[in-house]
């Protein structure tokens, strides 16, 4: 099943439940995510449970009940292999009941026949791992979203560089479009910008003794990359990337998700999960709202001739603690 295939099918039928099988979780999640970006009120309407822990009083009032302030409502079962068989048969006998305008898309890793016990009338999709034109072409969608286009050259150098890590490749991406200012091509180069050579290794030091909370080195890093040439609003671009990270980690970790799942879903390498876990615990962290008030002054002060040294400095004293 690939994603323009799924997308389509749940436009035909309407509400009720899709049963998502196979390994292959990134491009379900992405292609499900797709959904809610025409969904009005998402916070209202998108809803994520785990199989191994909800409430079954919770999970049936949303699913039953009609949407507020939306033509829709989408529920995410994430691990759906491990819902209670108890609570699976209670979903079977009101499976009638759910409203057209409801969805529920249960995501397994594999076959369960239990799930399949509930098709009809629930839809059964079995996704494979992508082949390469498939990544290729979602790579090209995504960066089209963002009014870029990518060199055939440079794609190929990017694949190869992030192999089969789909989390990661996505992450390579997402600086690609932040990074590559106004440019509506990418090119190779513009790979090994983002890539593990050149200055970009100085500004991942920087963000490394930023999570390290050590303000003497990120100002001693900040002063050569400046000298360098690199551009502050560049820097501050990279900042302000590292730390959605850090607080997606975190949001997910007060949600009860394990480290395994965290790491696929983020893209996040052992030794930046451990230097998120060490921030966190720490007590550095500032509230989401202060630091993106931190970032917005520092991002203003720039832009309006101020001395990207003084005040990229004040925004690395205070995110150091």
């Amino acid at each position: 099943m690939n994603p323009l295939q799924f997308l389509n099918l749940v436009k035909e039928k309407g509400g009720g439940v899709f049963i998502l099988e196979g390994e292959e979780e990134f491009f379900k999640l992405k292609t499900l995510e797709t959904l809610k970006e025409d969904l009005p009120s998402p916070e209202l309407n998108w809803i994520i449970f785990y199989g191994d822990r909800i409430e079954e009083e919770n999970l049936f009032s949303l699913l039953l009940s009609y949407p507020f302030l939306s033509p829709c409502r989408y529920i995410i079962l994430k691990q759906g292999e491990k819902l209670p068989s108890s609570l699976l048969k209670k979903l079977k006998e009101r499976i009638s009941q759910i409203p057209s305008t409801n969805y529920l898309f249960s995501l397994l890793s594999k076959k369960d026949s239990r799930w399949r016990e509930l098709s009809p009338p629930a839809v059964i999709t079995t996704w494979n791992k992508p082949t390469p034109e498939e990544i290729k072409s979602w790579v090209k969608e995504k960066l089209l979203k963002n009014h870029k286009k990518i060199k055939e050259n440079a794609l190929e150098i990017l694949l190869e560089r992030t192999k089969d890590n789909l989390p990661f490749l996505e992450n390579e991406v997402e600086k690609l479009i932040c990074f590559s200012g106004d440019k509506e091509w990418i090119e190779a180069e513009d790979i090994e910008k983002v890539g593990s050579e050149g200055s970009i290794v100085t500004i991942y030091h920087l963000l490394e003794s930023i999570l390290e909370g050590n303000f003497p080195q990120a100002l001693l890093q900040l002063k050569k990359l400046l000298l360098r040439g690199t551009s502050a609003l560049e820097i501050l671009g990279y900042i302000t990337w590292e730390f959605k990270r850090l607080w997606s980690f975190k949001s997910l970790k007060e949600k009860g998700m394990g480290s395994y799942f965290i790491a696929l879903e983020l893209g996040l390498r052992k030794e930046t999960q451990r230097r998120y876990e060490k921030f966190l615990s720490s007590g550095k962290g500032m509230e989401w709202k202060e630091l993106m008030e931190k970032i917005f002054q520092c991002d203003l002060a720039l832009k309006r001739g101020r001395d990207p040294e003084i005040e990229l400095g004040i925004l690395l004293f205070y995110l150091c603690g």
